[in-house]
Formats: structure tokens, sequence, C-alpha cells
């Protein structure tokens, strides 16, 4: 039987937890108890939960790498988007429990590394790696408002990134300015623009 790309169960928490946010970023810390896993289908524009999605952003030389989701796209809602983040949900699979406890951090480890090796072909090393401070947690657009997304920036020592997947088409690394400039062509999801504006603001 072929695995499907996201099992049935999916990790999530309330959304309630997010009333403190600002400009669509919170400071938050995500909790074993606060975690809930419920079949996906029950969670698309269900405003009692979002979704948890834990990203890499990968950057070398002051660019960022990104890419265009094409129409066979598993989220139709974002075809034809420019993201500069990849990674995805947590799947039932992916959670590790220790005495019955949900590990958060090596649940999250192991969801990215997962999510990486499906979407990403990786063959520069990571030099750094650095989290976000804060989640994003926008509501801008009903993608936006199911989910929320753990940050993390990967630093380089070189422009070995590609797309391991068809519906991914990469576009290589790209100033941040140029992916902002409205002149640009890029039409690039919330996320992603609320990254690059806080990788020109360090």
């Amino acid at each position: 039987m072929q695995k499907k790309k996201h099992s049935e169960h999916i990790a999530c928490v309330p959304s309630h937890l997010f009333r403190k946010r600002e400009n669509g970023v919170q400071d938050f810390e995500l909790r074993g108890e606060d975690v809930v896993f419920a079949q996906r289908a029950t969670l698309e524009g269900n405003p009692e939960y979002r979704q948890i999605l834990p990203v890499v952003v990968f950057v070398y030389d002051g660019l960022v790498w990104a890419y265009r989701r094409e129409k066979t796209s598993g989220e139709s809602r974002l075809v034809g988007k420019v993201s500069v983040s990849a990674g995805g949900h947590i799947d039932l699979e992916d959670a590790v429990f220790e005495q019955s406890v949900l590990n958060v951090d090596l649940t999250l480890k192991q969801a990215l590394e997962r999510e990486l090796s499906e979407e990403i072909l990786l063959t520069s090393k990571v030099k750094k790696v650095e989290v976000f401070d804060k989640v994003i947690a926008a509501d801008i657009t009903p993608v936006d408002r199911d989910h929320f997304a753990i940050v993390n920036i990967y630093h380089l020592d070189g422009d070995g990134v590609a797309s391991n997947e068809e519906q991914l088409k990469g576009l290589g690394f790209i100033d941040p300015k140029v992916l902002l400039d409205p002149d640009s062509g890029y039409s690039v999801e919330v996320w992603s623009q609320m990254i690059c504006r806080f990788l020109l603001d360090k």
C-alpha cells in the first residue's frame, strides 16, 4: 500500500492559545499537553484549532532559497505562490512518546527531518541553525488561519539546495528585497513575506 504524503491524523493546538498575537506573530512555547492529534479533514477551516507546521528557511550569503508551488501542489489554495519555507505537518507517526508523555522537541525534529527528506535535496552543509523567537500565526488568508509556523533558519555554507518534488519548482537563492518588491513579479505567500522582512530587519 502506497504511503500517503500526510497521514490522516495530524498535530494541532487550540486556537485560543494565540489570542495575544500582534501583527501575525506571538511569543509561544509549544507544550505537549496542548497538542492534539485529529483528522486533517476536520481541521481544515476549523477555527477552533491551528495545525502545527515546523518549517525551515535556507539562507546563504544574504540570499534566501525560494520555490513556486505548481498546479499539482498538495495545498491547492497556495498554487502559483512563491514560498521560502520548506516543511509541513506533524503526522501521528512522527510523535515521540516517553513514558506516555509527548516529547515535543523530538517530535518536531522527527517531523521536520521527514518532511525535508521528502521535499528537499540538500548538498550544502548547515553552519548554524537559528530559531525564530516568535511563531507565525497570521490571519490574512484561510490557509494562514488554519496553521501556525515554528520557523527555523538554516545558514548554509553554499547554494546546494534543490526541490525533490515536481510540484515545488525551485527558483534558487534570491534577495529578500527582490521577493518583497511588488514589481518583481513574484507572488509571495504571506508567511514568506513576513520571513523576508524578518531577515532584512536582522
